[in-house]
């Protein structure tokens, strides 16, 4: 469903919703009244609504709220991660009226060259009109880069053509949502700031799981991540960037990168820190180090750490490494021979009649099944 699963536009995001009440509980949802309601509901809001109901007392750790109480949201949040093989970070807000999106890694876009994307369906009549030179001009967003910053008014462009941020008439209302997307961010401490990866080896580490590591955070650090996150699709010269990829905060280091990654111009003169980066203790920031130089110098080192990385016994950050294999096209190819030899073995099975499981095995296969084909190499047919 192109524009709709996955995506943080109005029309991947907005779900029907009815809400029954008998006679008897009426006394407990005092703050609707009529047949309908305009109020900002989200998913997180329904555990804490059914808590109220049942009156127990709503953990802080909550975000969500009561919808049913009289005091209404403000705003709505929305959120994309990974999604199988296919990484990304994008964040919404919505008043009512005006969406705001944020795509963290704007570089990529929206339709991955990934197996996901070529399911069948609606995708083999988008990649045949494509193909053809026959894409309408809103289905070519989709494979193009996307903008950082999105704002619609959903009751003037339902449709959401018209990005509206760049607008110096609007410009209020891009703070307004902006804000406050950074202050829920941070008060929520946003794991996909600290990406799969990161947050995942420092929960294995502590021996805790992901809330206590990313409540571990300092707000002081936690703003940090995101300033250097939010700088990626921003950056006009590498000098802003240089000082981040020697911080002592994981997730910062990683978000440089990102930064050179989406960086437009060359990025020759950095090269050398970059292949420093390939010893990097955590992962995540070795293989995207790694996916950065190959793109840049088909560097060998590069290949070895990648190939390496491959090879780890933890299922997440092989997943991080095979992600950046898929991303480098043709380019992957000297990695062939260990993939097919080494590491699909590990992972196949009777899934789709190719991967050991639903999980982790099956995301890194088919993002390793995509790099075959990106290569030239024919995968079998999922059954």
């Amino acid at each position: 469903m192109p524009g709709h699963k996955r995506w943080l536009d109005n029309a991947g995001l907005q779900v029907p919703f009815i809400l029954h009440v008998p006679d008897k509980y009426q006394h407990l949802v005092e703050g609707i009244s009529g047949a309908t309601s305009d109020r900002l509901v989200s998913f997180v809001d329904f555990a804490p609504t059914t808590l109220a109901l049942a009156g127990v007392n709503i953990p802080e750790m909550m975000e969500g709220r009561d919808f049913l109480s009289k005091e209404e949201s403000k705003y709505v949040f929305g959120y994309r991660d990974r999604a199988d093989d296919c990484y990304e970070v994008a964040r919404s807000v919505y008043d009512g009226r005006y969406l705001y999106i944020r795509h963290f890694m704007p570089q990529l876009p929206y339709y991955q060259n990934a197996l996901i994307f070529n399911k069948g369906g609606s995708y083999t009549e988008m990649n045949r009109l494509r193909d053809a030179g026959e894409l309408p001009d809103a289905a070519k967003k989709m494979f193009a880069t996307k903008p950082v910053e999105i704002l619609y008014d959903l009751q003037e462009d339902p449709l959401e053509q018209n990005n509206l941020a760049s607008n110096p008439e609007f410009e209020n209302k891009v703070a307004e949502l902006a804000g406050e997307l950074d202050e829920w961010m941070i008060q929520n401490r946003d794991t996909g700031l600290l990406t799969e990866g990161i947050m995942m080896q420092q929960a294995n580490q502590s021996n805790s799981n992901v809330y206590e590591i990313s409540r571990a955070y300092s707000t002081a650090s936690f703003t940090e991540v995101l300033k250097v996150a939010k700088m990626v699709g921003k950056i006009t010269q590498l000098s802003e960037v240089i000082p981040y990829l020697e911080s002592e905060i994981d997730a910062v280091r990683f978000w440089a990168l990102i930064g050179i990654d989406a960086y437009e111009g060359d990025i020759g003169k950095l090269t050398v820190k970059i292949q420093e980066m390939l010893s990097d203790e955590v992962p995540a920031v070795s293989s995207k180090a790694a996916e950065i130089l190959i793109k840049y110098e088909e560097n060998q080192v590069a290949y070895k750490v990648l190939g390496e990385l491959l090879l780890l016994e933890d299922e997440v950050q092989v997943l991080q490494a095979a992600i950046s294999v898929r991303r480098l096209g043709a380019k992957a190819k000297p990695l062939i021979p260990i993939i097919t030899k080494e590491i699909l073995p590990k992972y196949s099975g009777e899934i789709w009649g190719r991967y050991k499981n639903w999980s982790y095995p099956m995301f890194i296969g088919m993002a390793l099944d995509q790099a075959q084909l990106n290569c030239g190499i024919n995968v079998p047919t999922k059954k």
